[in-house]
């Protein structure tokens, strides 16, 4: 905390690099600072000179990184609580509406930014893009992750909307949708269960297909269940009709 005091004004800089995560680029630094470009190539320049910091590349292409996860964390809690979620809050802003891309290659990262910003109606699409994205590459836990913090946060707006739960509860269907896929395709399927029954508890009575997909998934993976327990009987008769043969064979030789 002291070296950061020590480089002065950089410090605003270091801190609003560090609301932007462990690494983050110029381009993006600059469309939420209100500093003018000199001041904060400068301020930069400071950062990494007093080694807070490392550069790659030369603005407006250049990257930061922070020395350590520590200098980070520092200059990161040096701001209060609500300056964070500001600052969070522009940070999203800021990268919807100038980097796009950014949304698309790693919506996990705005989800991020906009739940530290307190506003979670924005951040739930973007968490149940990322495992979307995470359950399609087949990285399965991943994908459960981020469907659970989608349900986190729809389940906080319920909360806090009292009269209105009723209405939010689609708010947590598709992400509880998302959950049960993955959790039928690990083969956990009390859990999937589970999260298709907390679907249609969202979905609208009126909003029959998607009603009608759900209980699909749920009649799929029955007759899975089926077909495994018919095969596990099937194979236990197999075993008990083979060491029924061997007994047999067995008995047949003791008694020559």
């Amino acid at each position: 905390m002291a070296r950061l005091d020590r480089v002065g004004a950089a410090k605003e800089v270091a801190q609003l690099g560090a609301v932007i995560g462990r690494i983050f680029s110029y381009e993006l630094l600059s469309a939420v600072s209100d500093a003018a470009e000199a001041e904060l190539r400068l301020a930069l320049n400071r950062l990494v000179g007093a080694e807070l910091i490392f550069q790659r590349g030369a603005p407006p292409l250049a990257s930061y990184t922070f020395r350590h996860a520590l200098v980070r964390d520092a200059a990161y809690e040096s701001l209060l609580r609500s300056k964070r979620q500001q600052l969070h809050a522009n940070v999203a802003d800021s990268a919807e509406d100038q980097f796009p891309e950014v949304g698309e290659a790693e919506p996990e990262l705005l989800g991020h930014h906009w739940s530290m910003a307190q506003m979670p109606q924005k951040a739930i699409p973007y968490f149940t893009r990322a495992a979307d994205h995470a359950r399609a590459t087949y990285a399965n836990e991943e994908a459960i992750a981020f469907y659970k913090s989608a349900i986190g946060l729809a389940n906080e707006i319920i909360r806090d909307d009292g009269g209105q739960a009723n209405q939010r509860l689609i708010e947590t269907a598709r992400p509880y949708e998302g959950l049960g896929d993955v959790m039928a395709l690990t083969r956990r399927h009390a859990e999937a269960r589970g999260a298709y029954a907390r679907a249609l508890d969202g979905i609208p009575e009126g909003d029959g297909l998607w009603r009608a997909r759900i209980h699909r998934k749920l009649g799929v993976m029955n007759q899975e269940d089926r077909t495994e327990r018919e095969r596990g009987s099937w194979q236990f008769y197999e075993t008990v009709e083979h060491m029924n043969r061997w007994y047999e064979q067995h008995e047949k030789k003791n008694l020559l």
